[in-house]
């Protein structure tokens, strides 16, 4: 068992630091590519490592002191189990993060292009912003978003990455919600999250912004949905990137959008170039070969009239003693020419 994992574990490292290096860095293939051709490749390494190290360690502790090699395992069963849990976690986790992608992929299907969300700090947050691929959904439900005036206006909430969105619907399709003129996109950053007192279906959203302070009441249907809301909220402002991390990864990502333009447009001049001179020497080789088929024709037309000069051997006549070297030298230039 153990050597079947460590040639497992050898042969991934092979397709880790042989193939999917050498894509990268020699074919200059993009990364989301290769990641399609060795999917889970990480991930699996890390899995097999484990459980090789856990095995060794298994084995070590059944080595007996006074002889390194005389060892008797009698269990690798708890070892075993605590591997198919751990890769039944992490397919569970993956299947998780697939089934909310694939819920905000059909949320945005049914949002309105033209809606769009008016920010704290005066810049405008569209449907493309949410199809972000920094931004993955955390948790999305019903909410009621309670006016200034005492009703609860019904929304949907997209609790994603680093944002808290609330939806309307109209029409069968999805807006982004106006309530009271407040932004319906909250930033998890500085987000503080406080229950209602008296109210077991409510909580407060306390945006703590430094654009300018705002407050949310919001209620659920039940208090257990809330307390899951809370929960979900506060584990994604804990895990949330920090403000000015998100300028900057926002910085550095159209930075190399520009680096990627300027590099297509350069690529696709060479492609011109090439293609250009690809032109030209296919022009000359069909001017070469037209000469060559005018050329034959005048040769075969009147053979006579091609000079004694291009005879590699003279007539049998005037063959001598230095004849046969000369003929190999001349029919070796020959063949070398053609």
């Amino acid at each position: 068992l153990m050597q079947t994992e460590l040639h497992h574990i050898q042969t991934l490292t092979v397709m880790s630091e042989v193939f999917r290096r050498g894509m990268l860095e020699e074919l200059q293939l993009d990364w989301d590519c290769v990641a399609r051709i060795f999917p889970c490749l990480d991930p699996l390494l890390l899995f097999h490592r484990n459980l090789f190290k856990a095995l060794q360690e298994c084995r070590q502790a059944a080595t007996q002191a006074e002889n390194s090699r005389n060892y008797l395992i009698h269990h690798i069963g708890n070892v075993l189990l605590q591997q198919i849990r751990d890769i039944i976690t992490a397919v569970d986790l993956m299947v998780g993060k697939y089934e909310r992608s694939q819920e905000l992929q059909e949320v945005l299907a049914r949002l309105e292009t033209k809606s769009f969300a008016k920010l704290k700090n005066d810049k405008v947050f569209r449907k493309q912003d949410l199809n972000s691929k920094h931004r993955a959904l955390q948790h999305k439900g019903l909410l009621y978003w309670k006016t200034a005036t005492g009703r609860l206006k019904d929304t949907l909430a997209l609790l994603l990455t680093d944002v808290l969105v609330f939806l309307q619907e109209k029409d069968q399709r999805f807006i982004f919600a106006s309530v009271d003129q407040k932004p319906p996109v909250i930033p998890l950053q500085k987000l503080i999250v406080r229950e209602v007192a008296n109210e077991e279906r409510g909580m407060f959203l306390i945006s703590a912004s430094s654009v300018g302070p705002e407050m949310y009441e919001v209620h659920t249907t039940t208090k257990e949905e809330r307390n899951a809301w809370m929960r979900h909220i506060r584990q994604a402002v804990e895990s949330c990137p920090e403000e000015e991390e998100e300028e900057e990864r926002s910085a550095e990502t159209e930075e190399a959008r520009q680096a990627a333009e300027m590099r297509a447009q350069k690529i696709s001049k060479f492609q011109e170039t090439l293609l250009g001179q690809d032109q030209q020497i296919c022009h000359s080789l069909e001017e070469k070969l037209q000469l060559y088929a005018e050329l034959t024709e005048l040769t075969l037309r009147a053979p006579e009239s091609v000079p004694h000069r291009h005879l590699l051997v003279g007539p049998a006549q005037y063959i001598d003693t230095e004849a046969p070297h000369q003929a190999s030298s001349l029919l070796t230039a020959a063949l070398r020419e053609g």
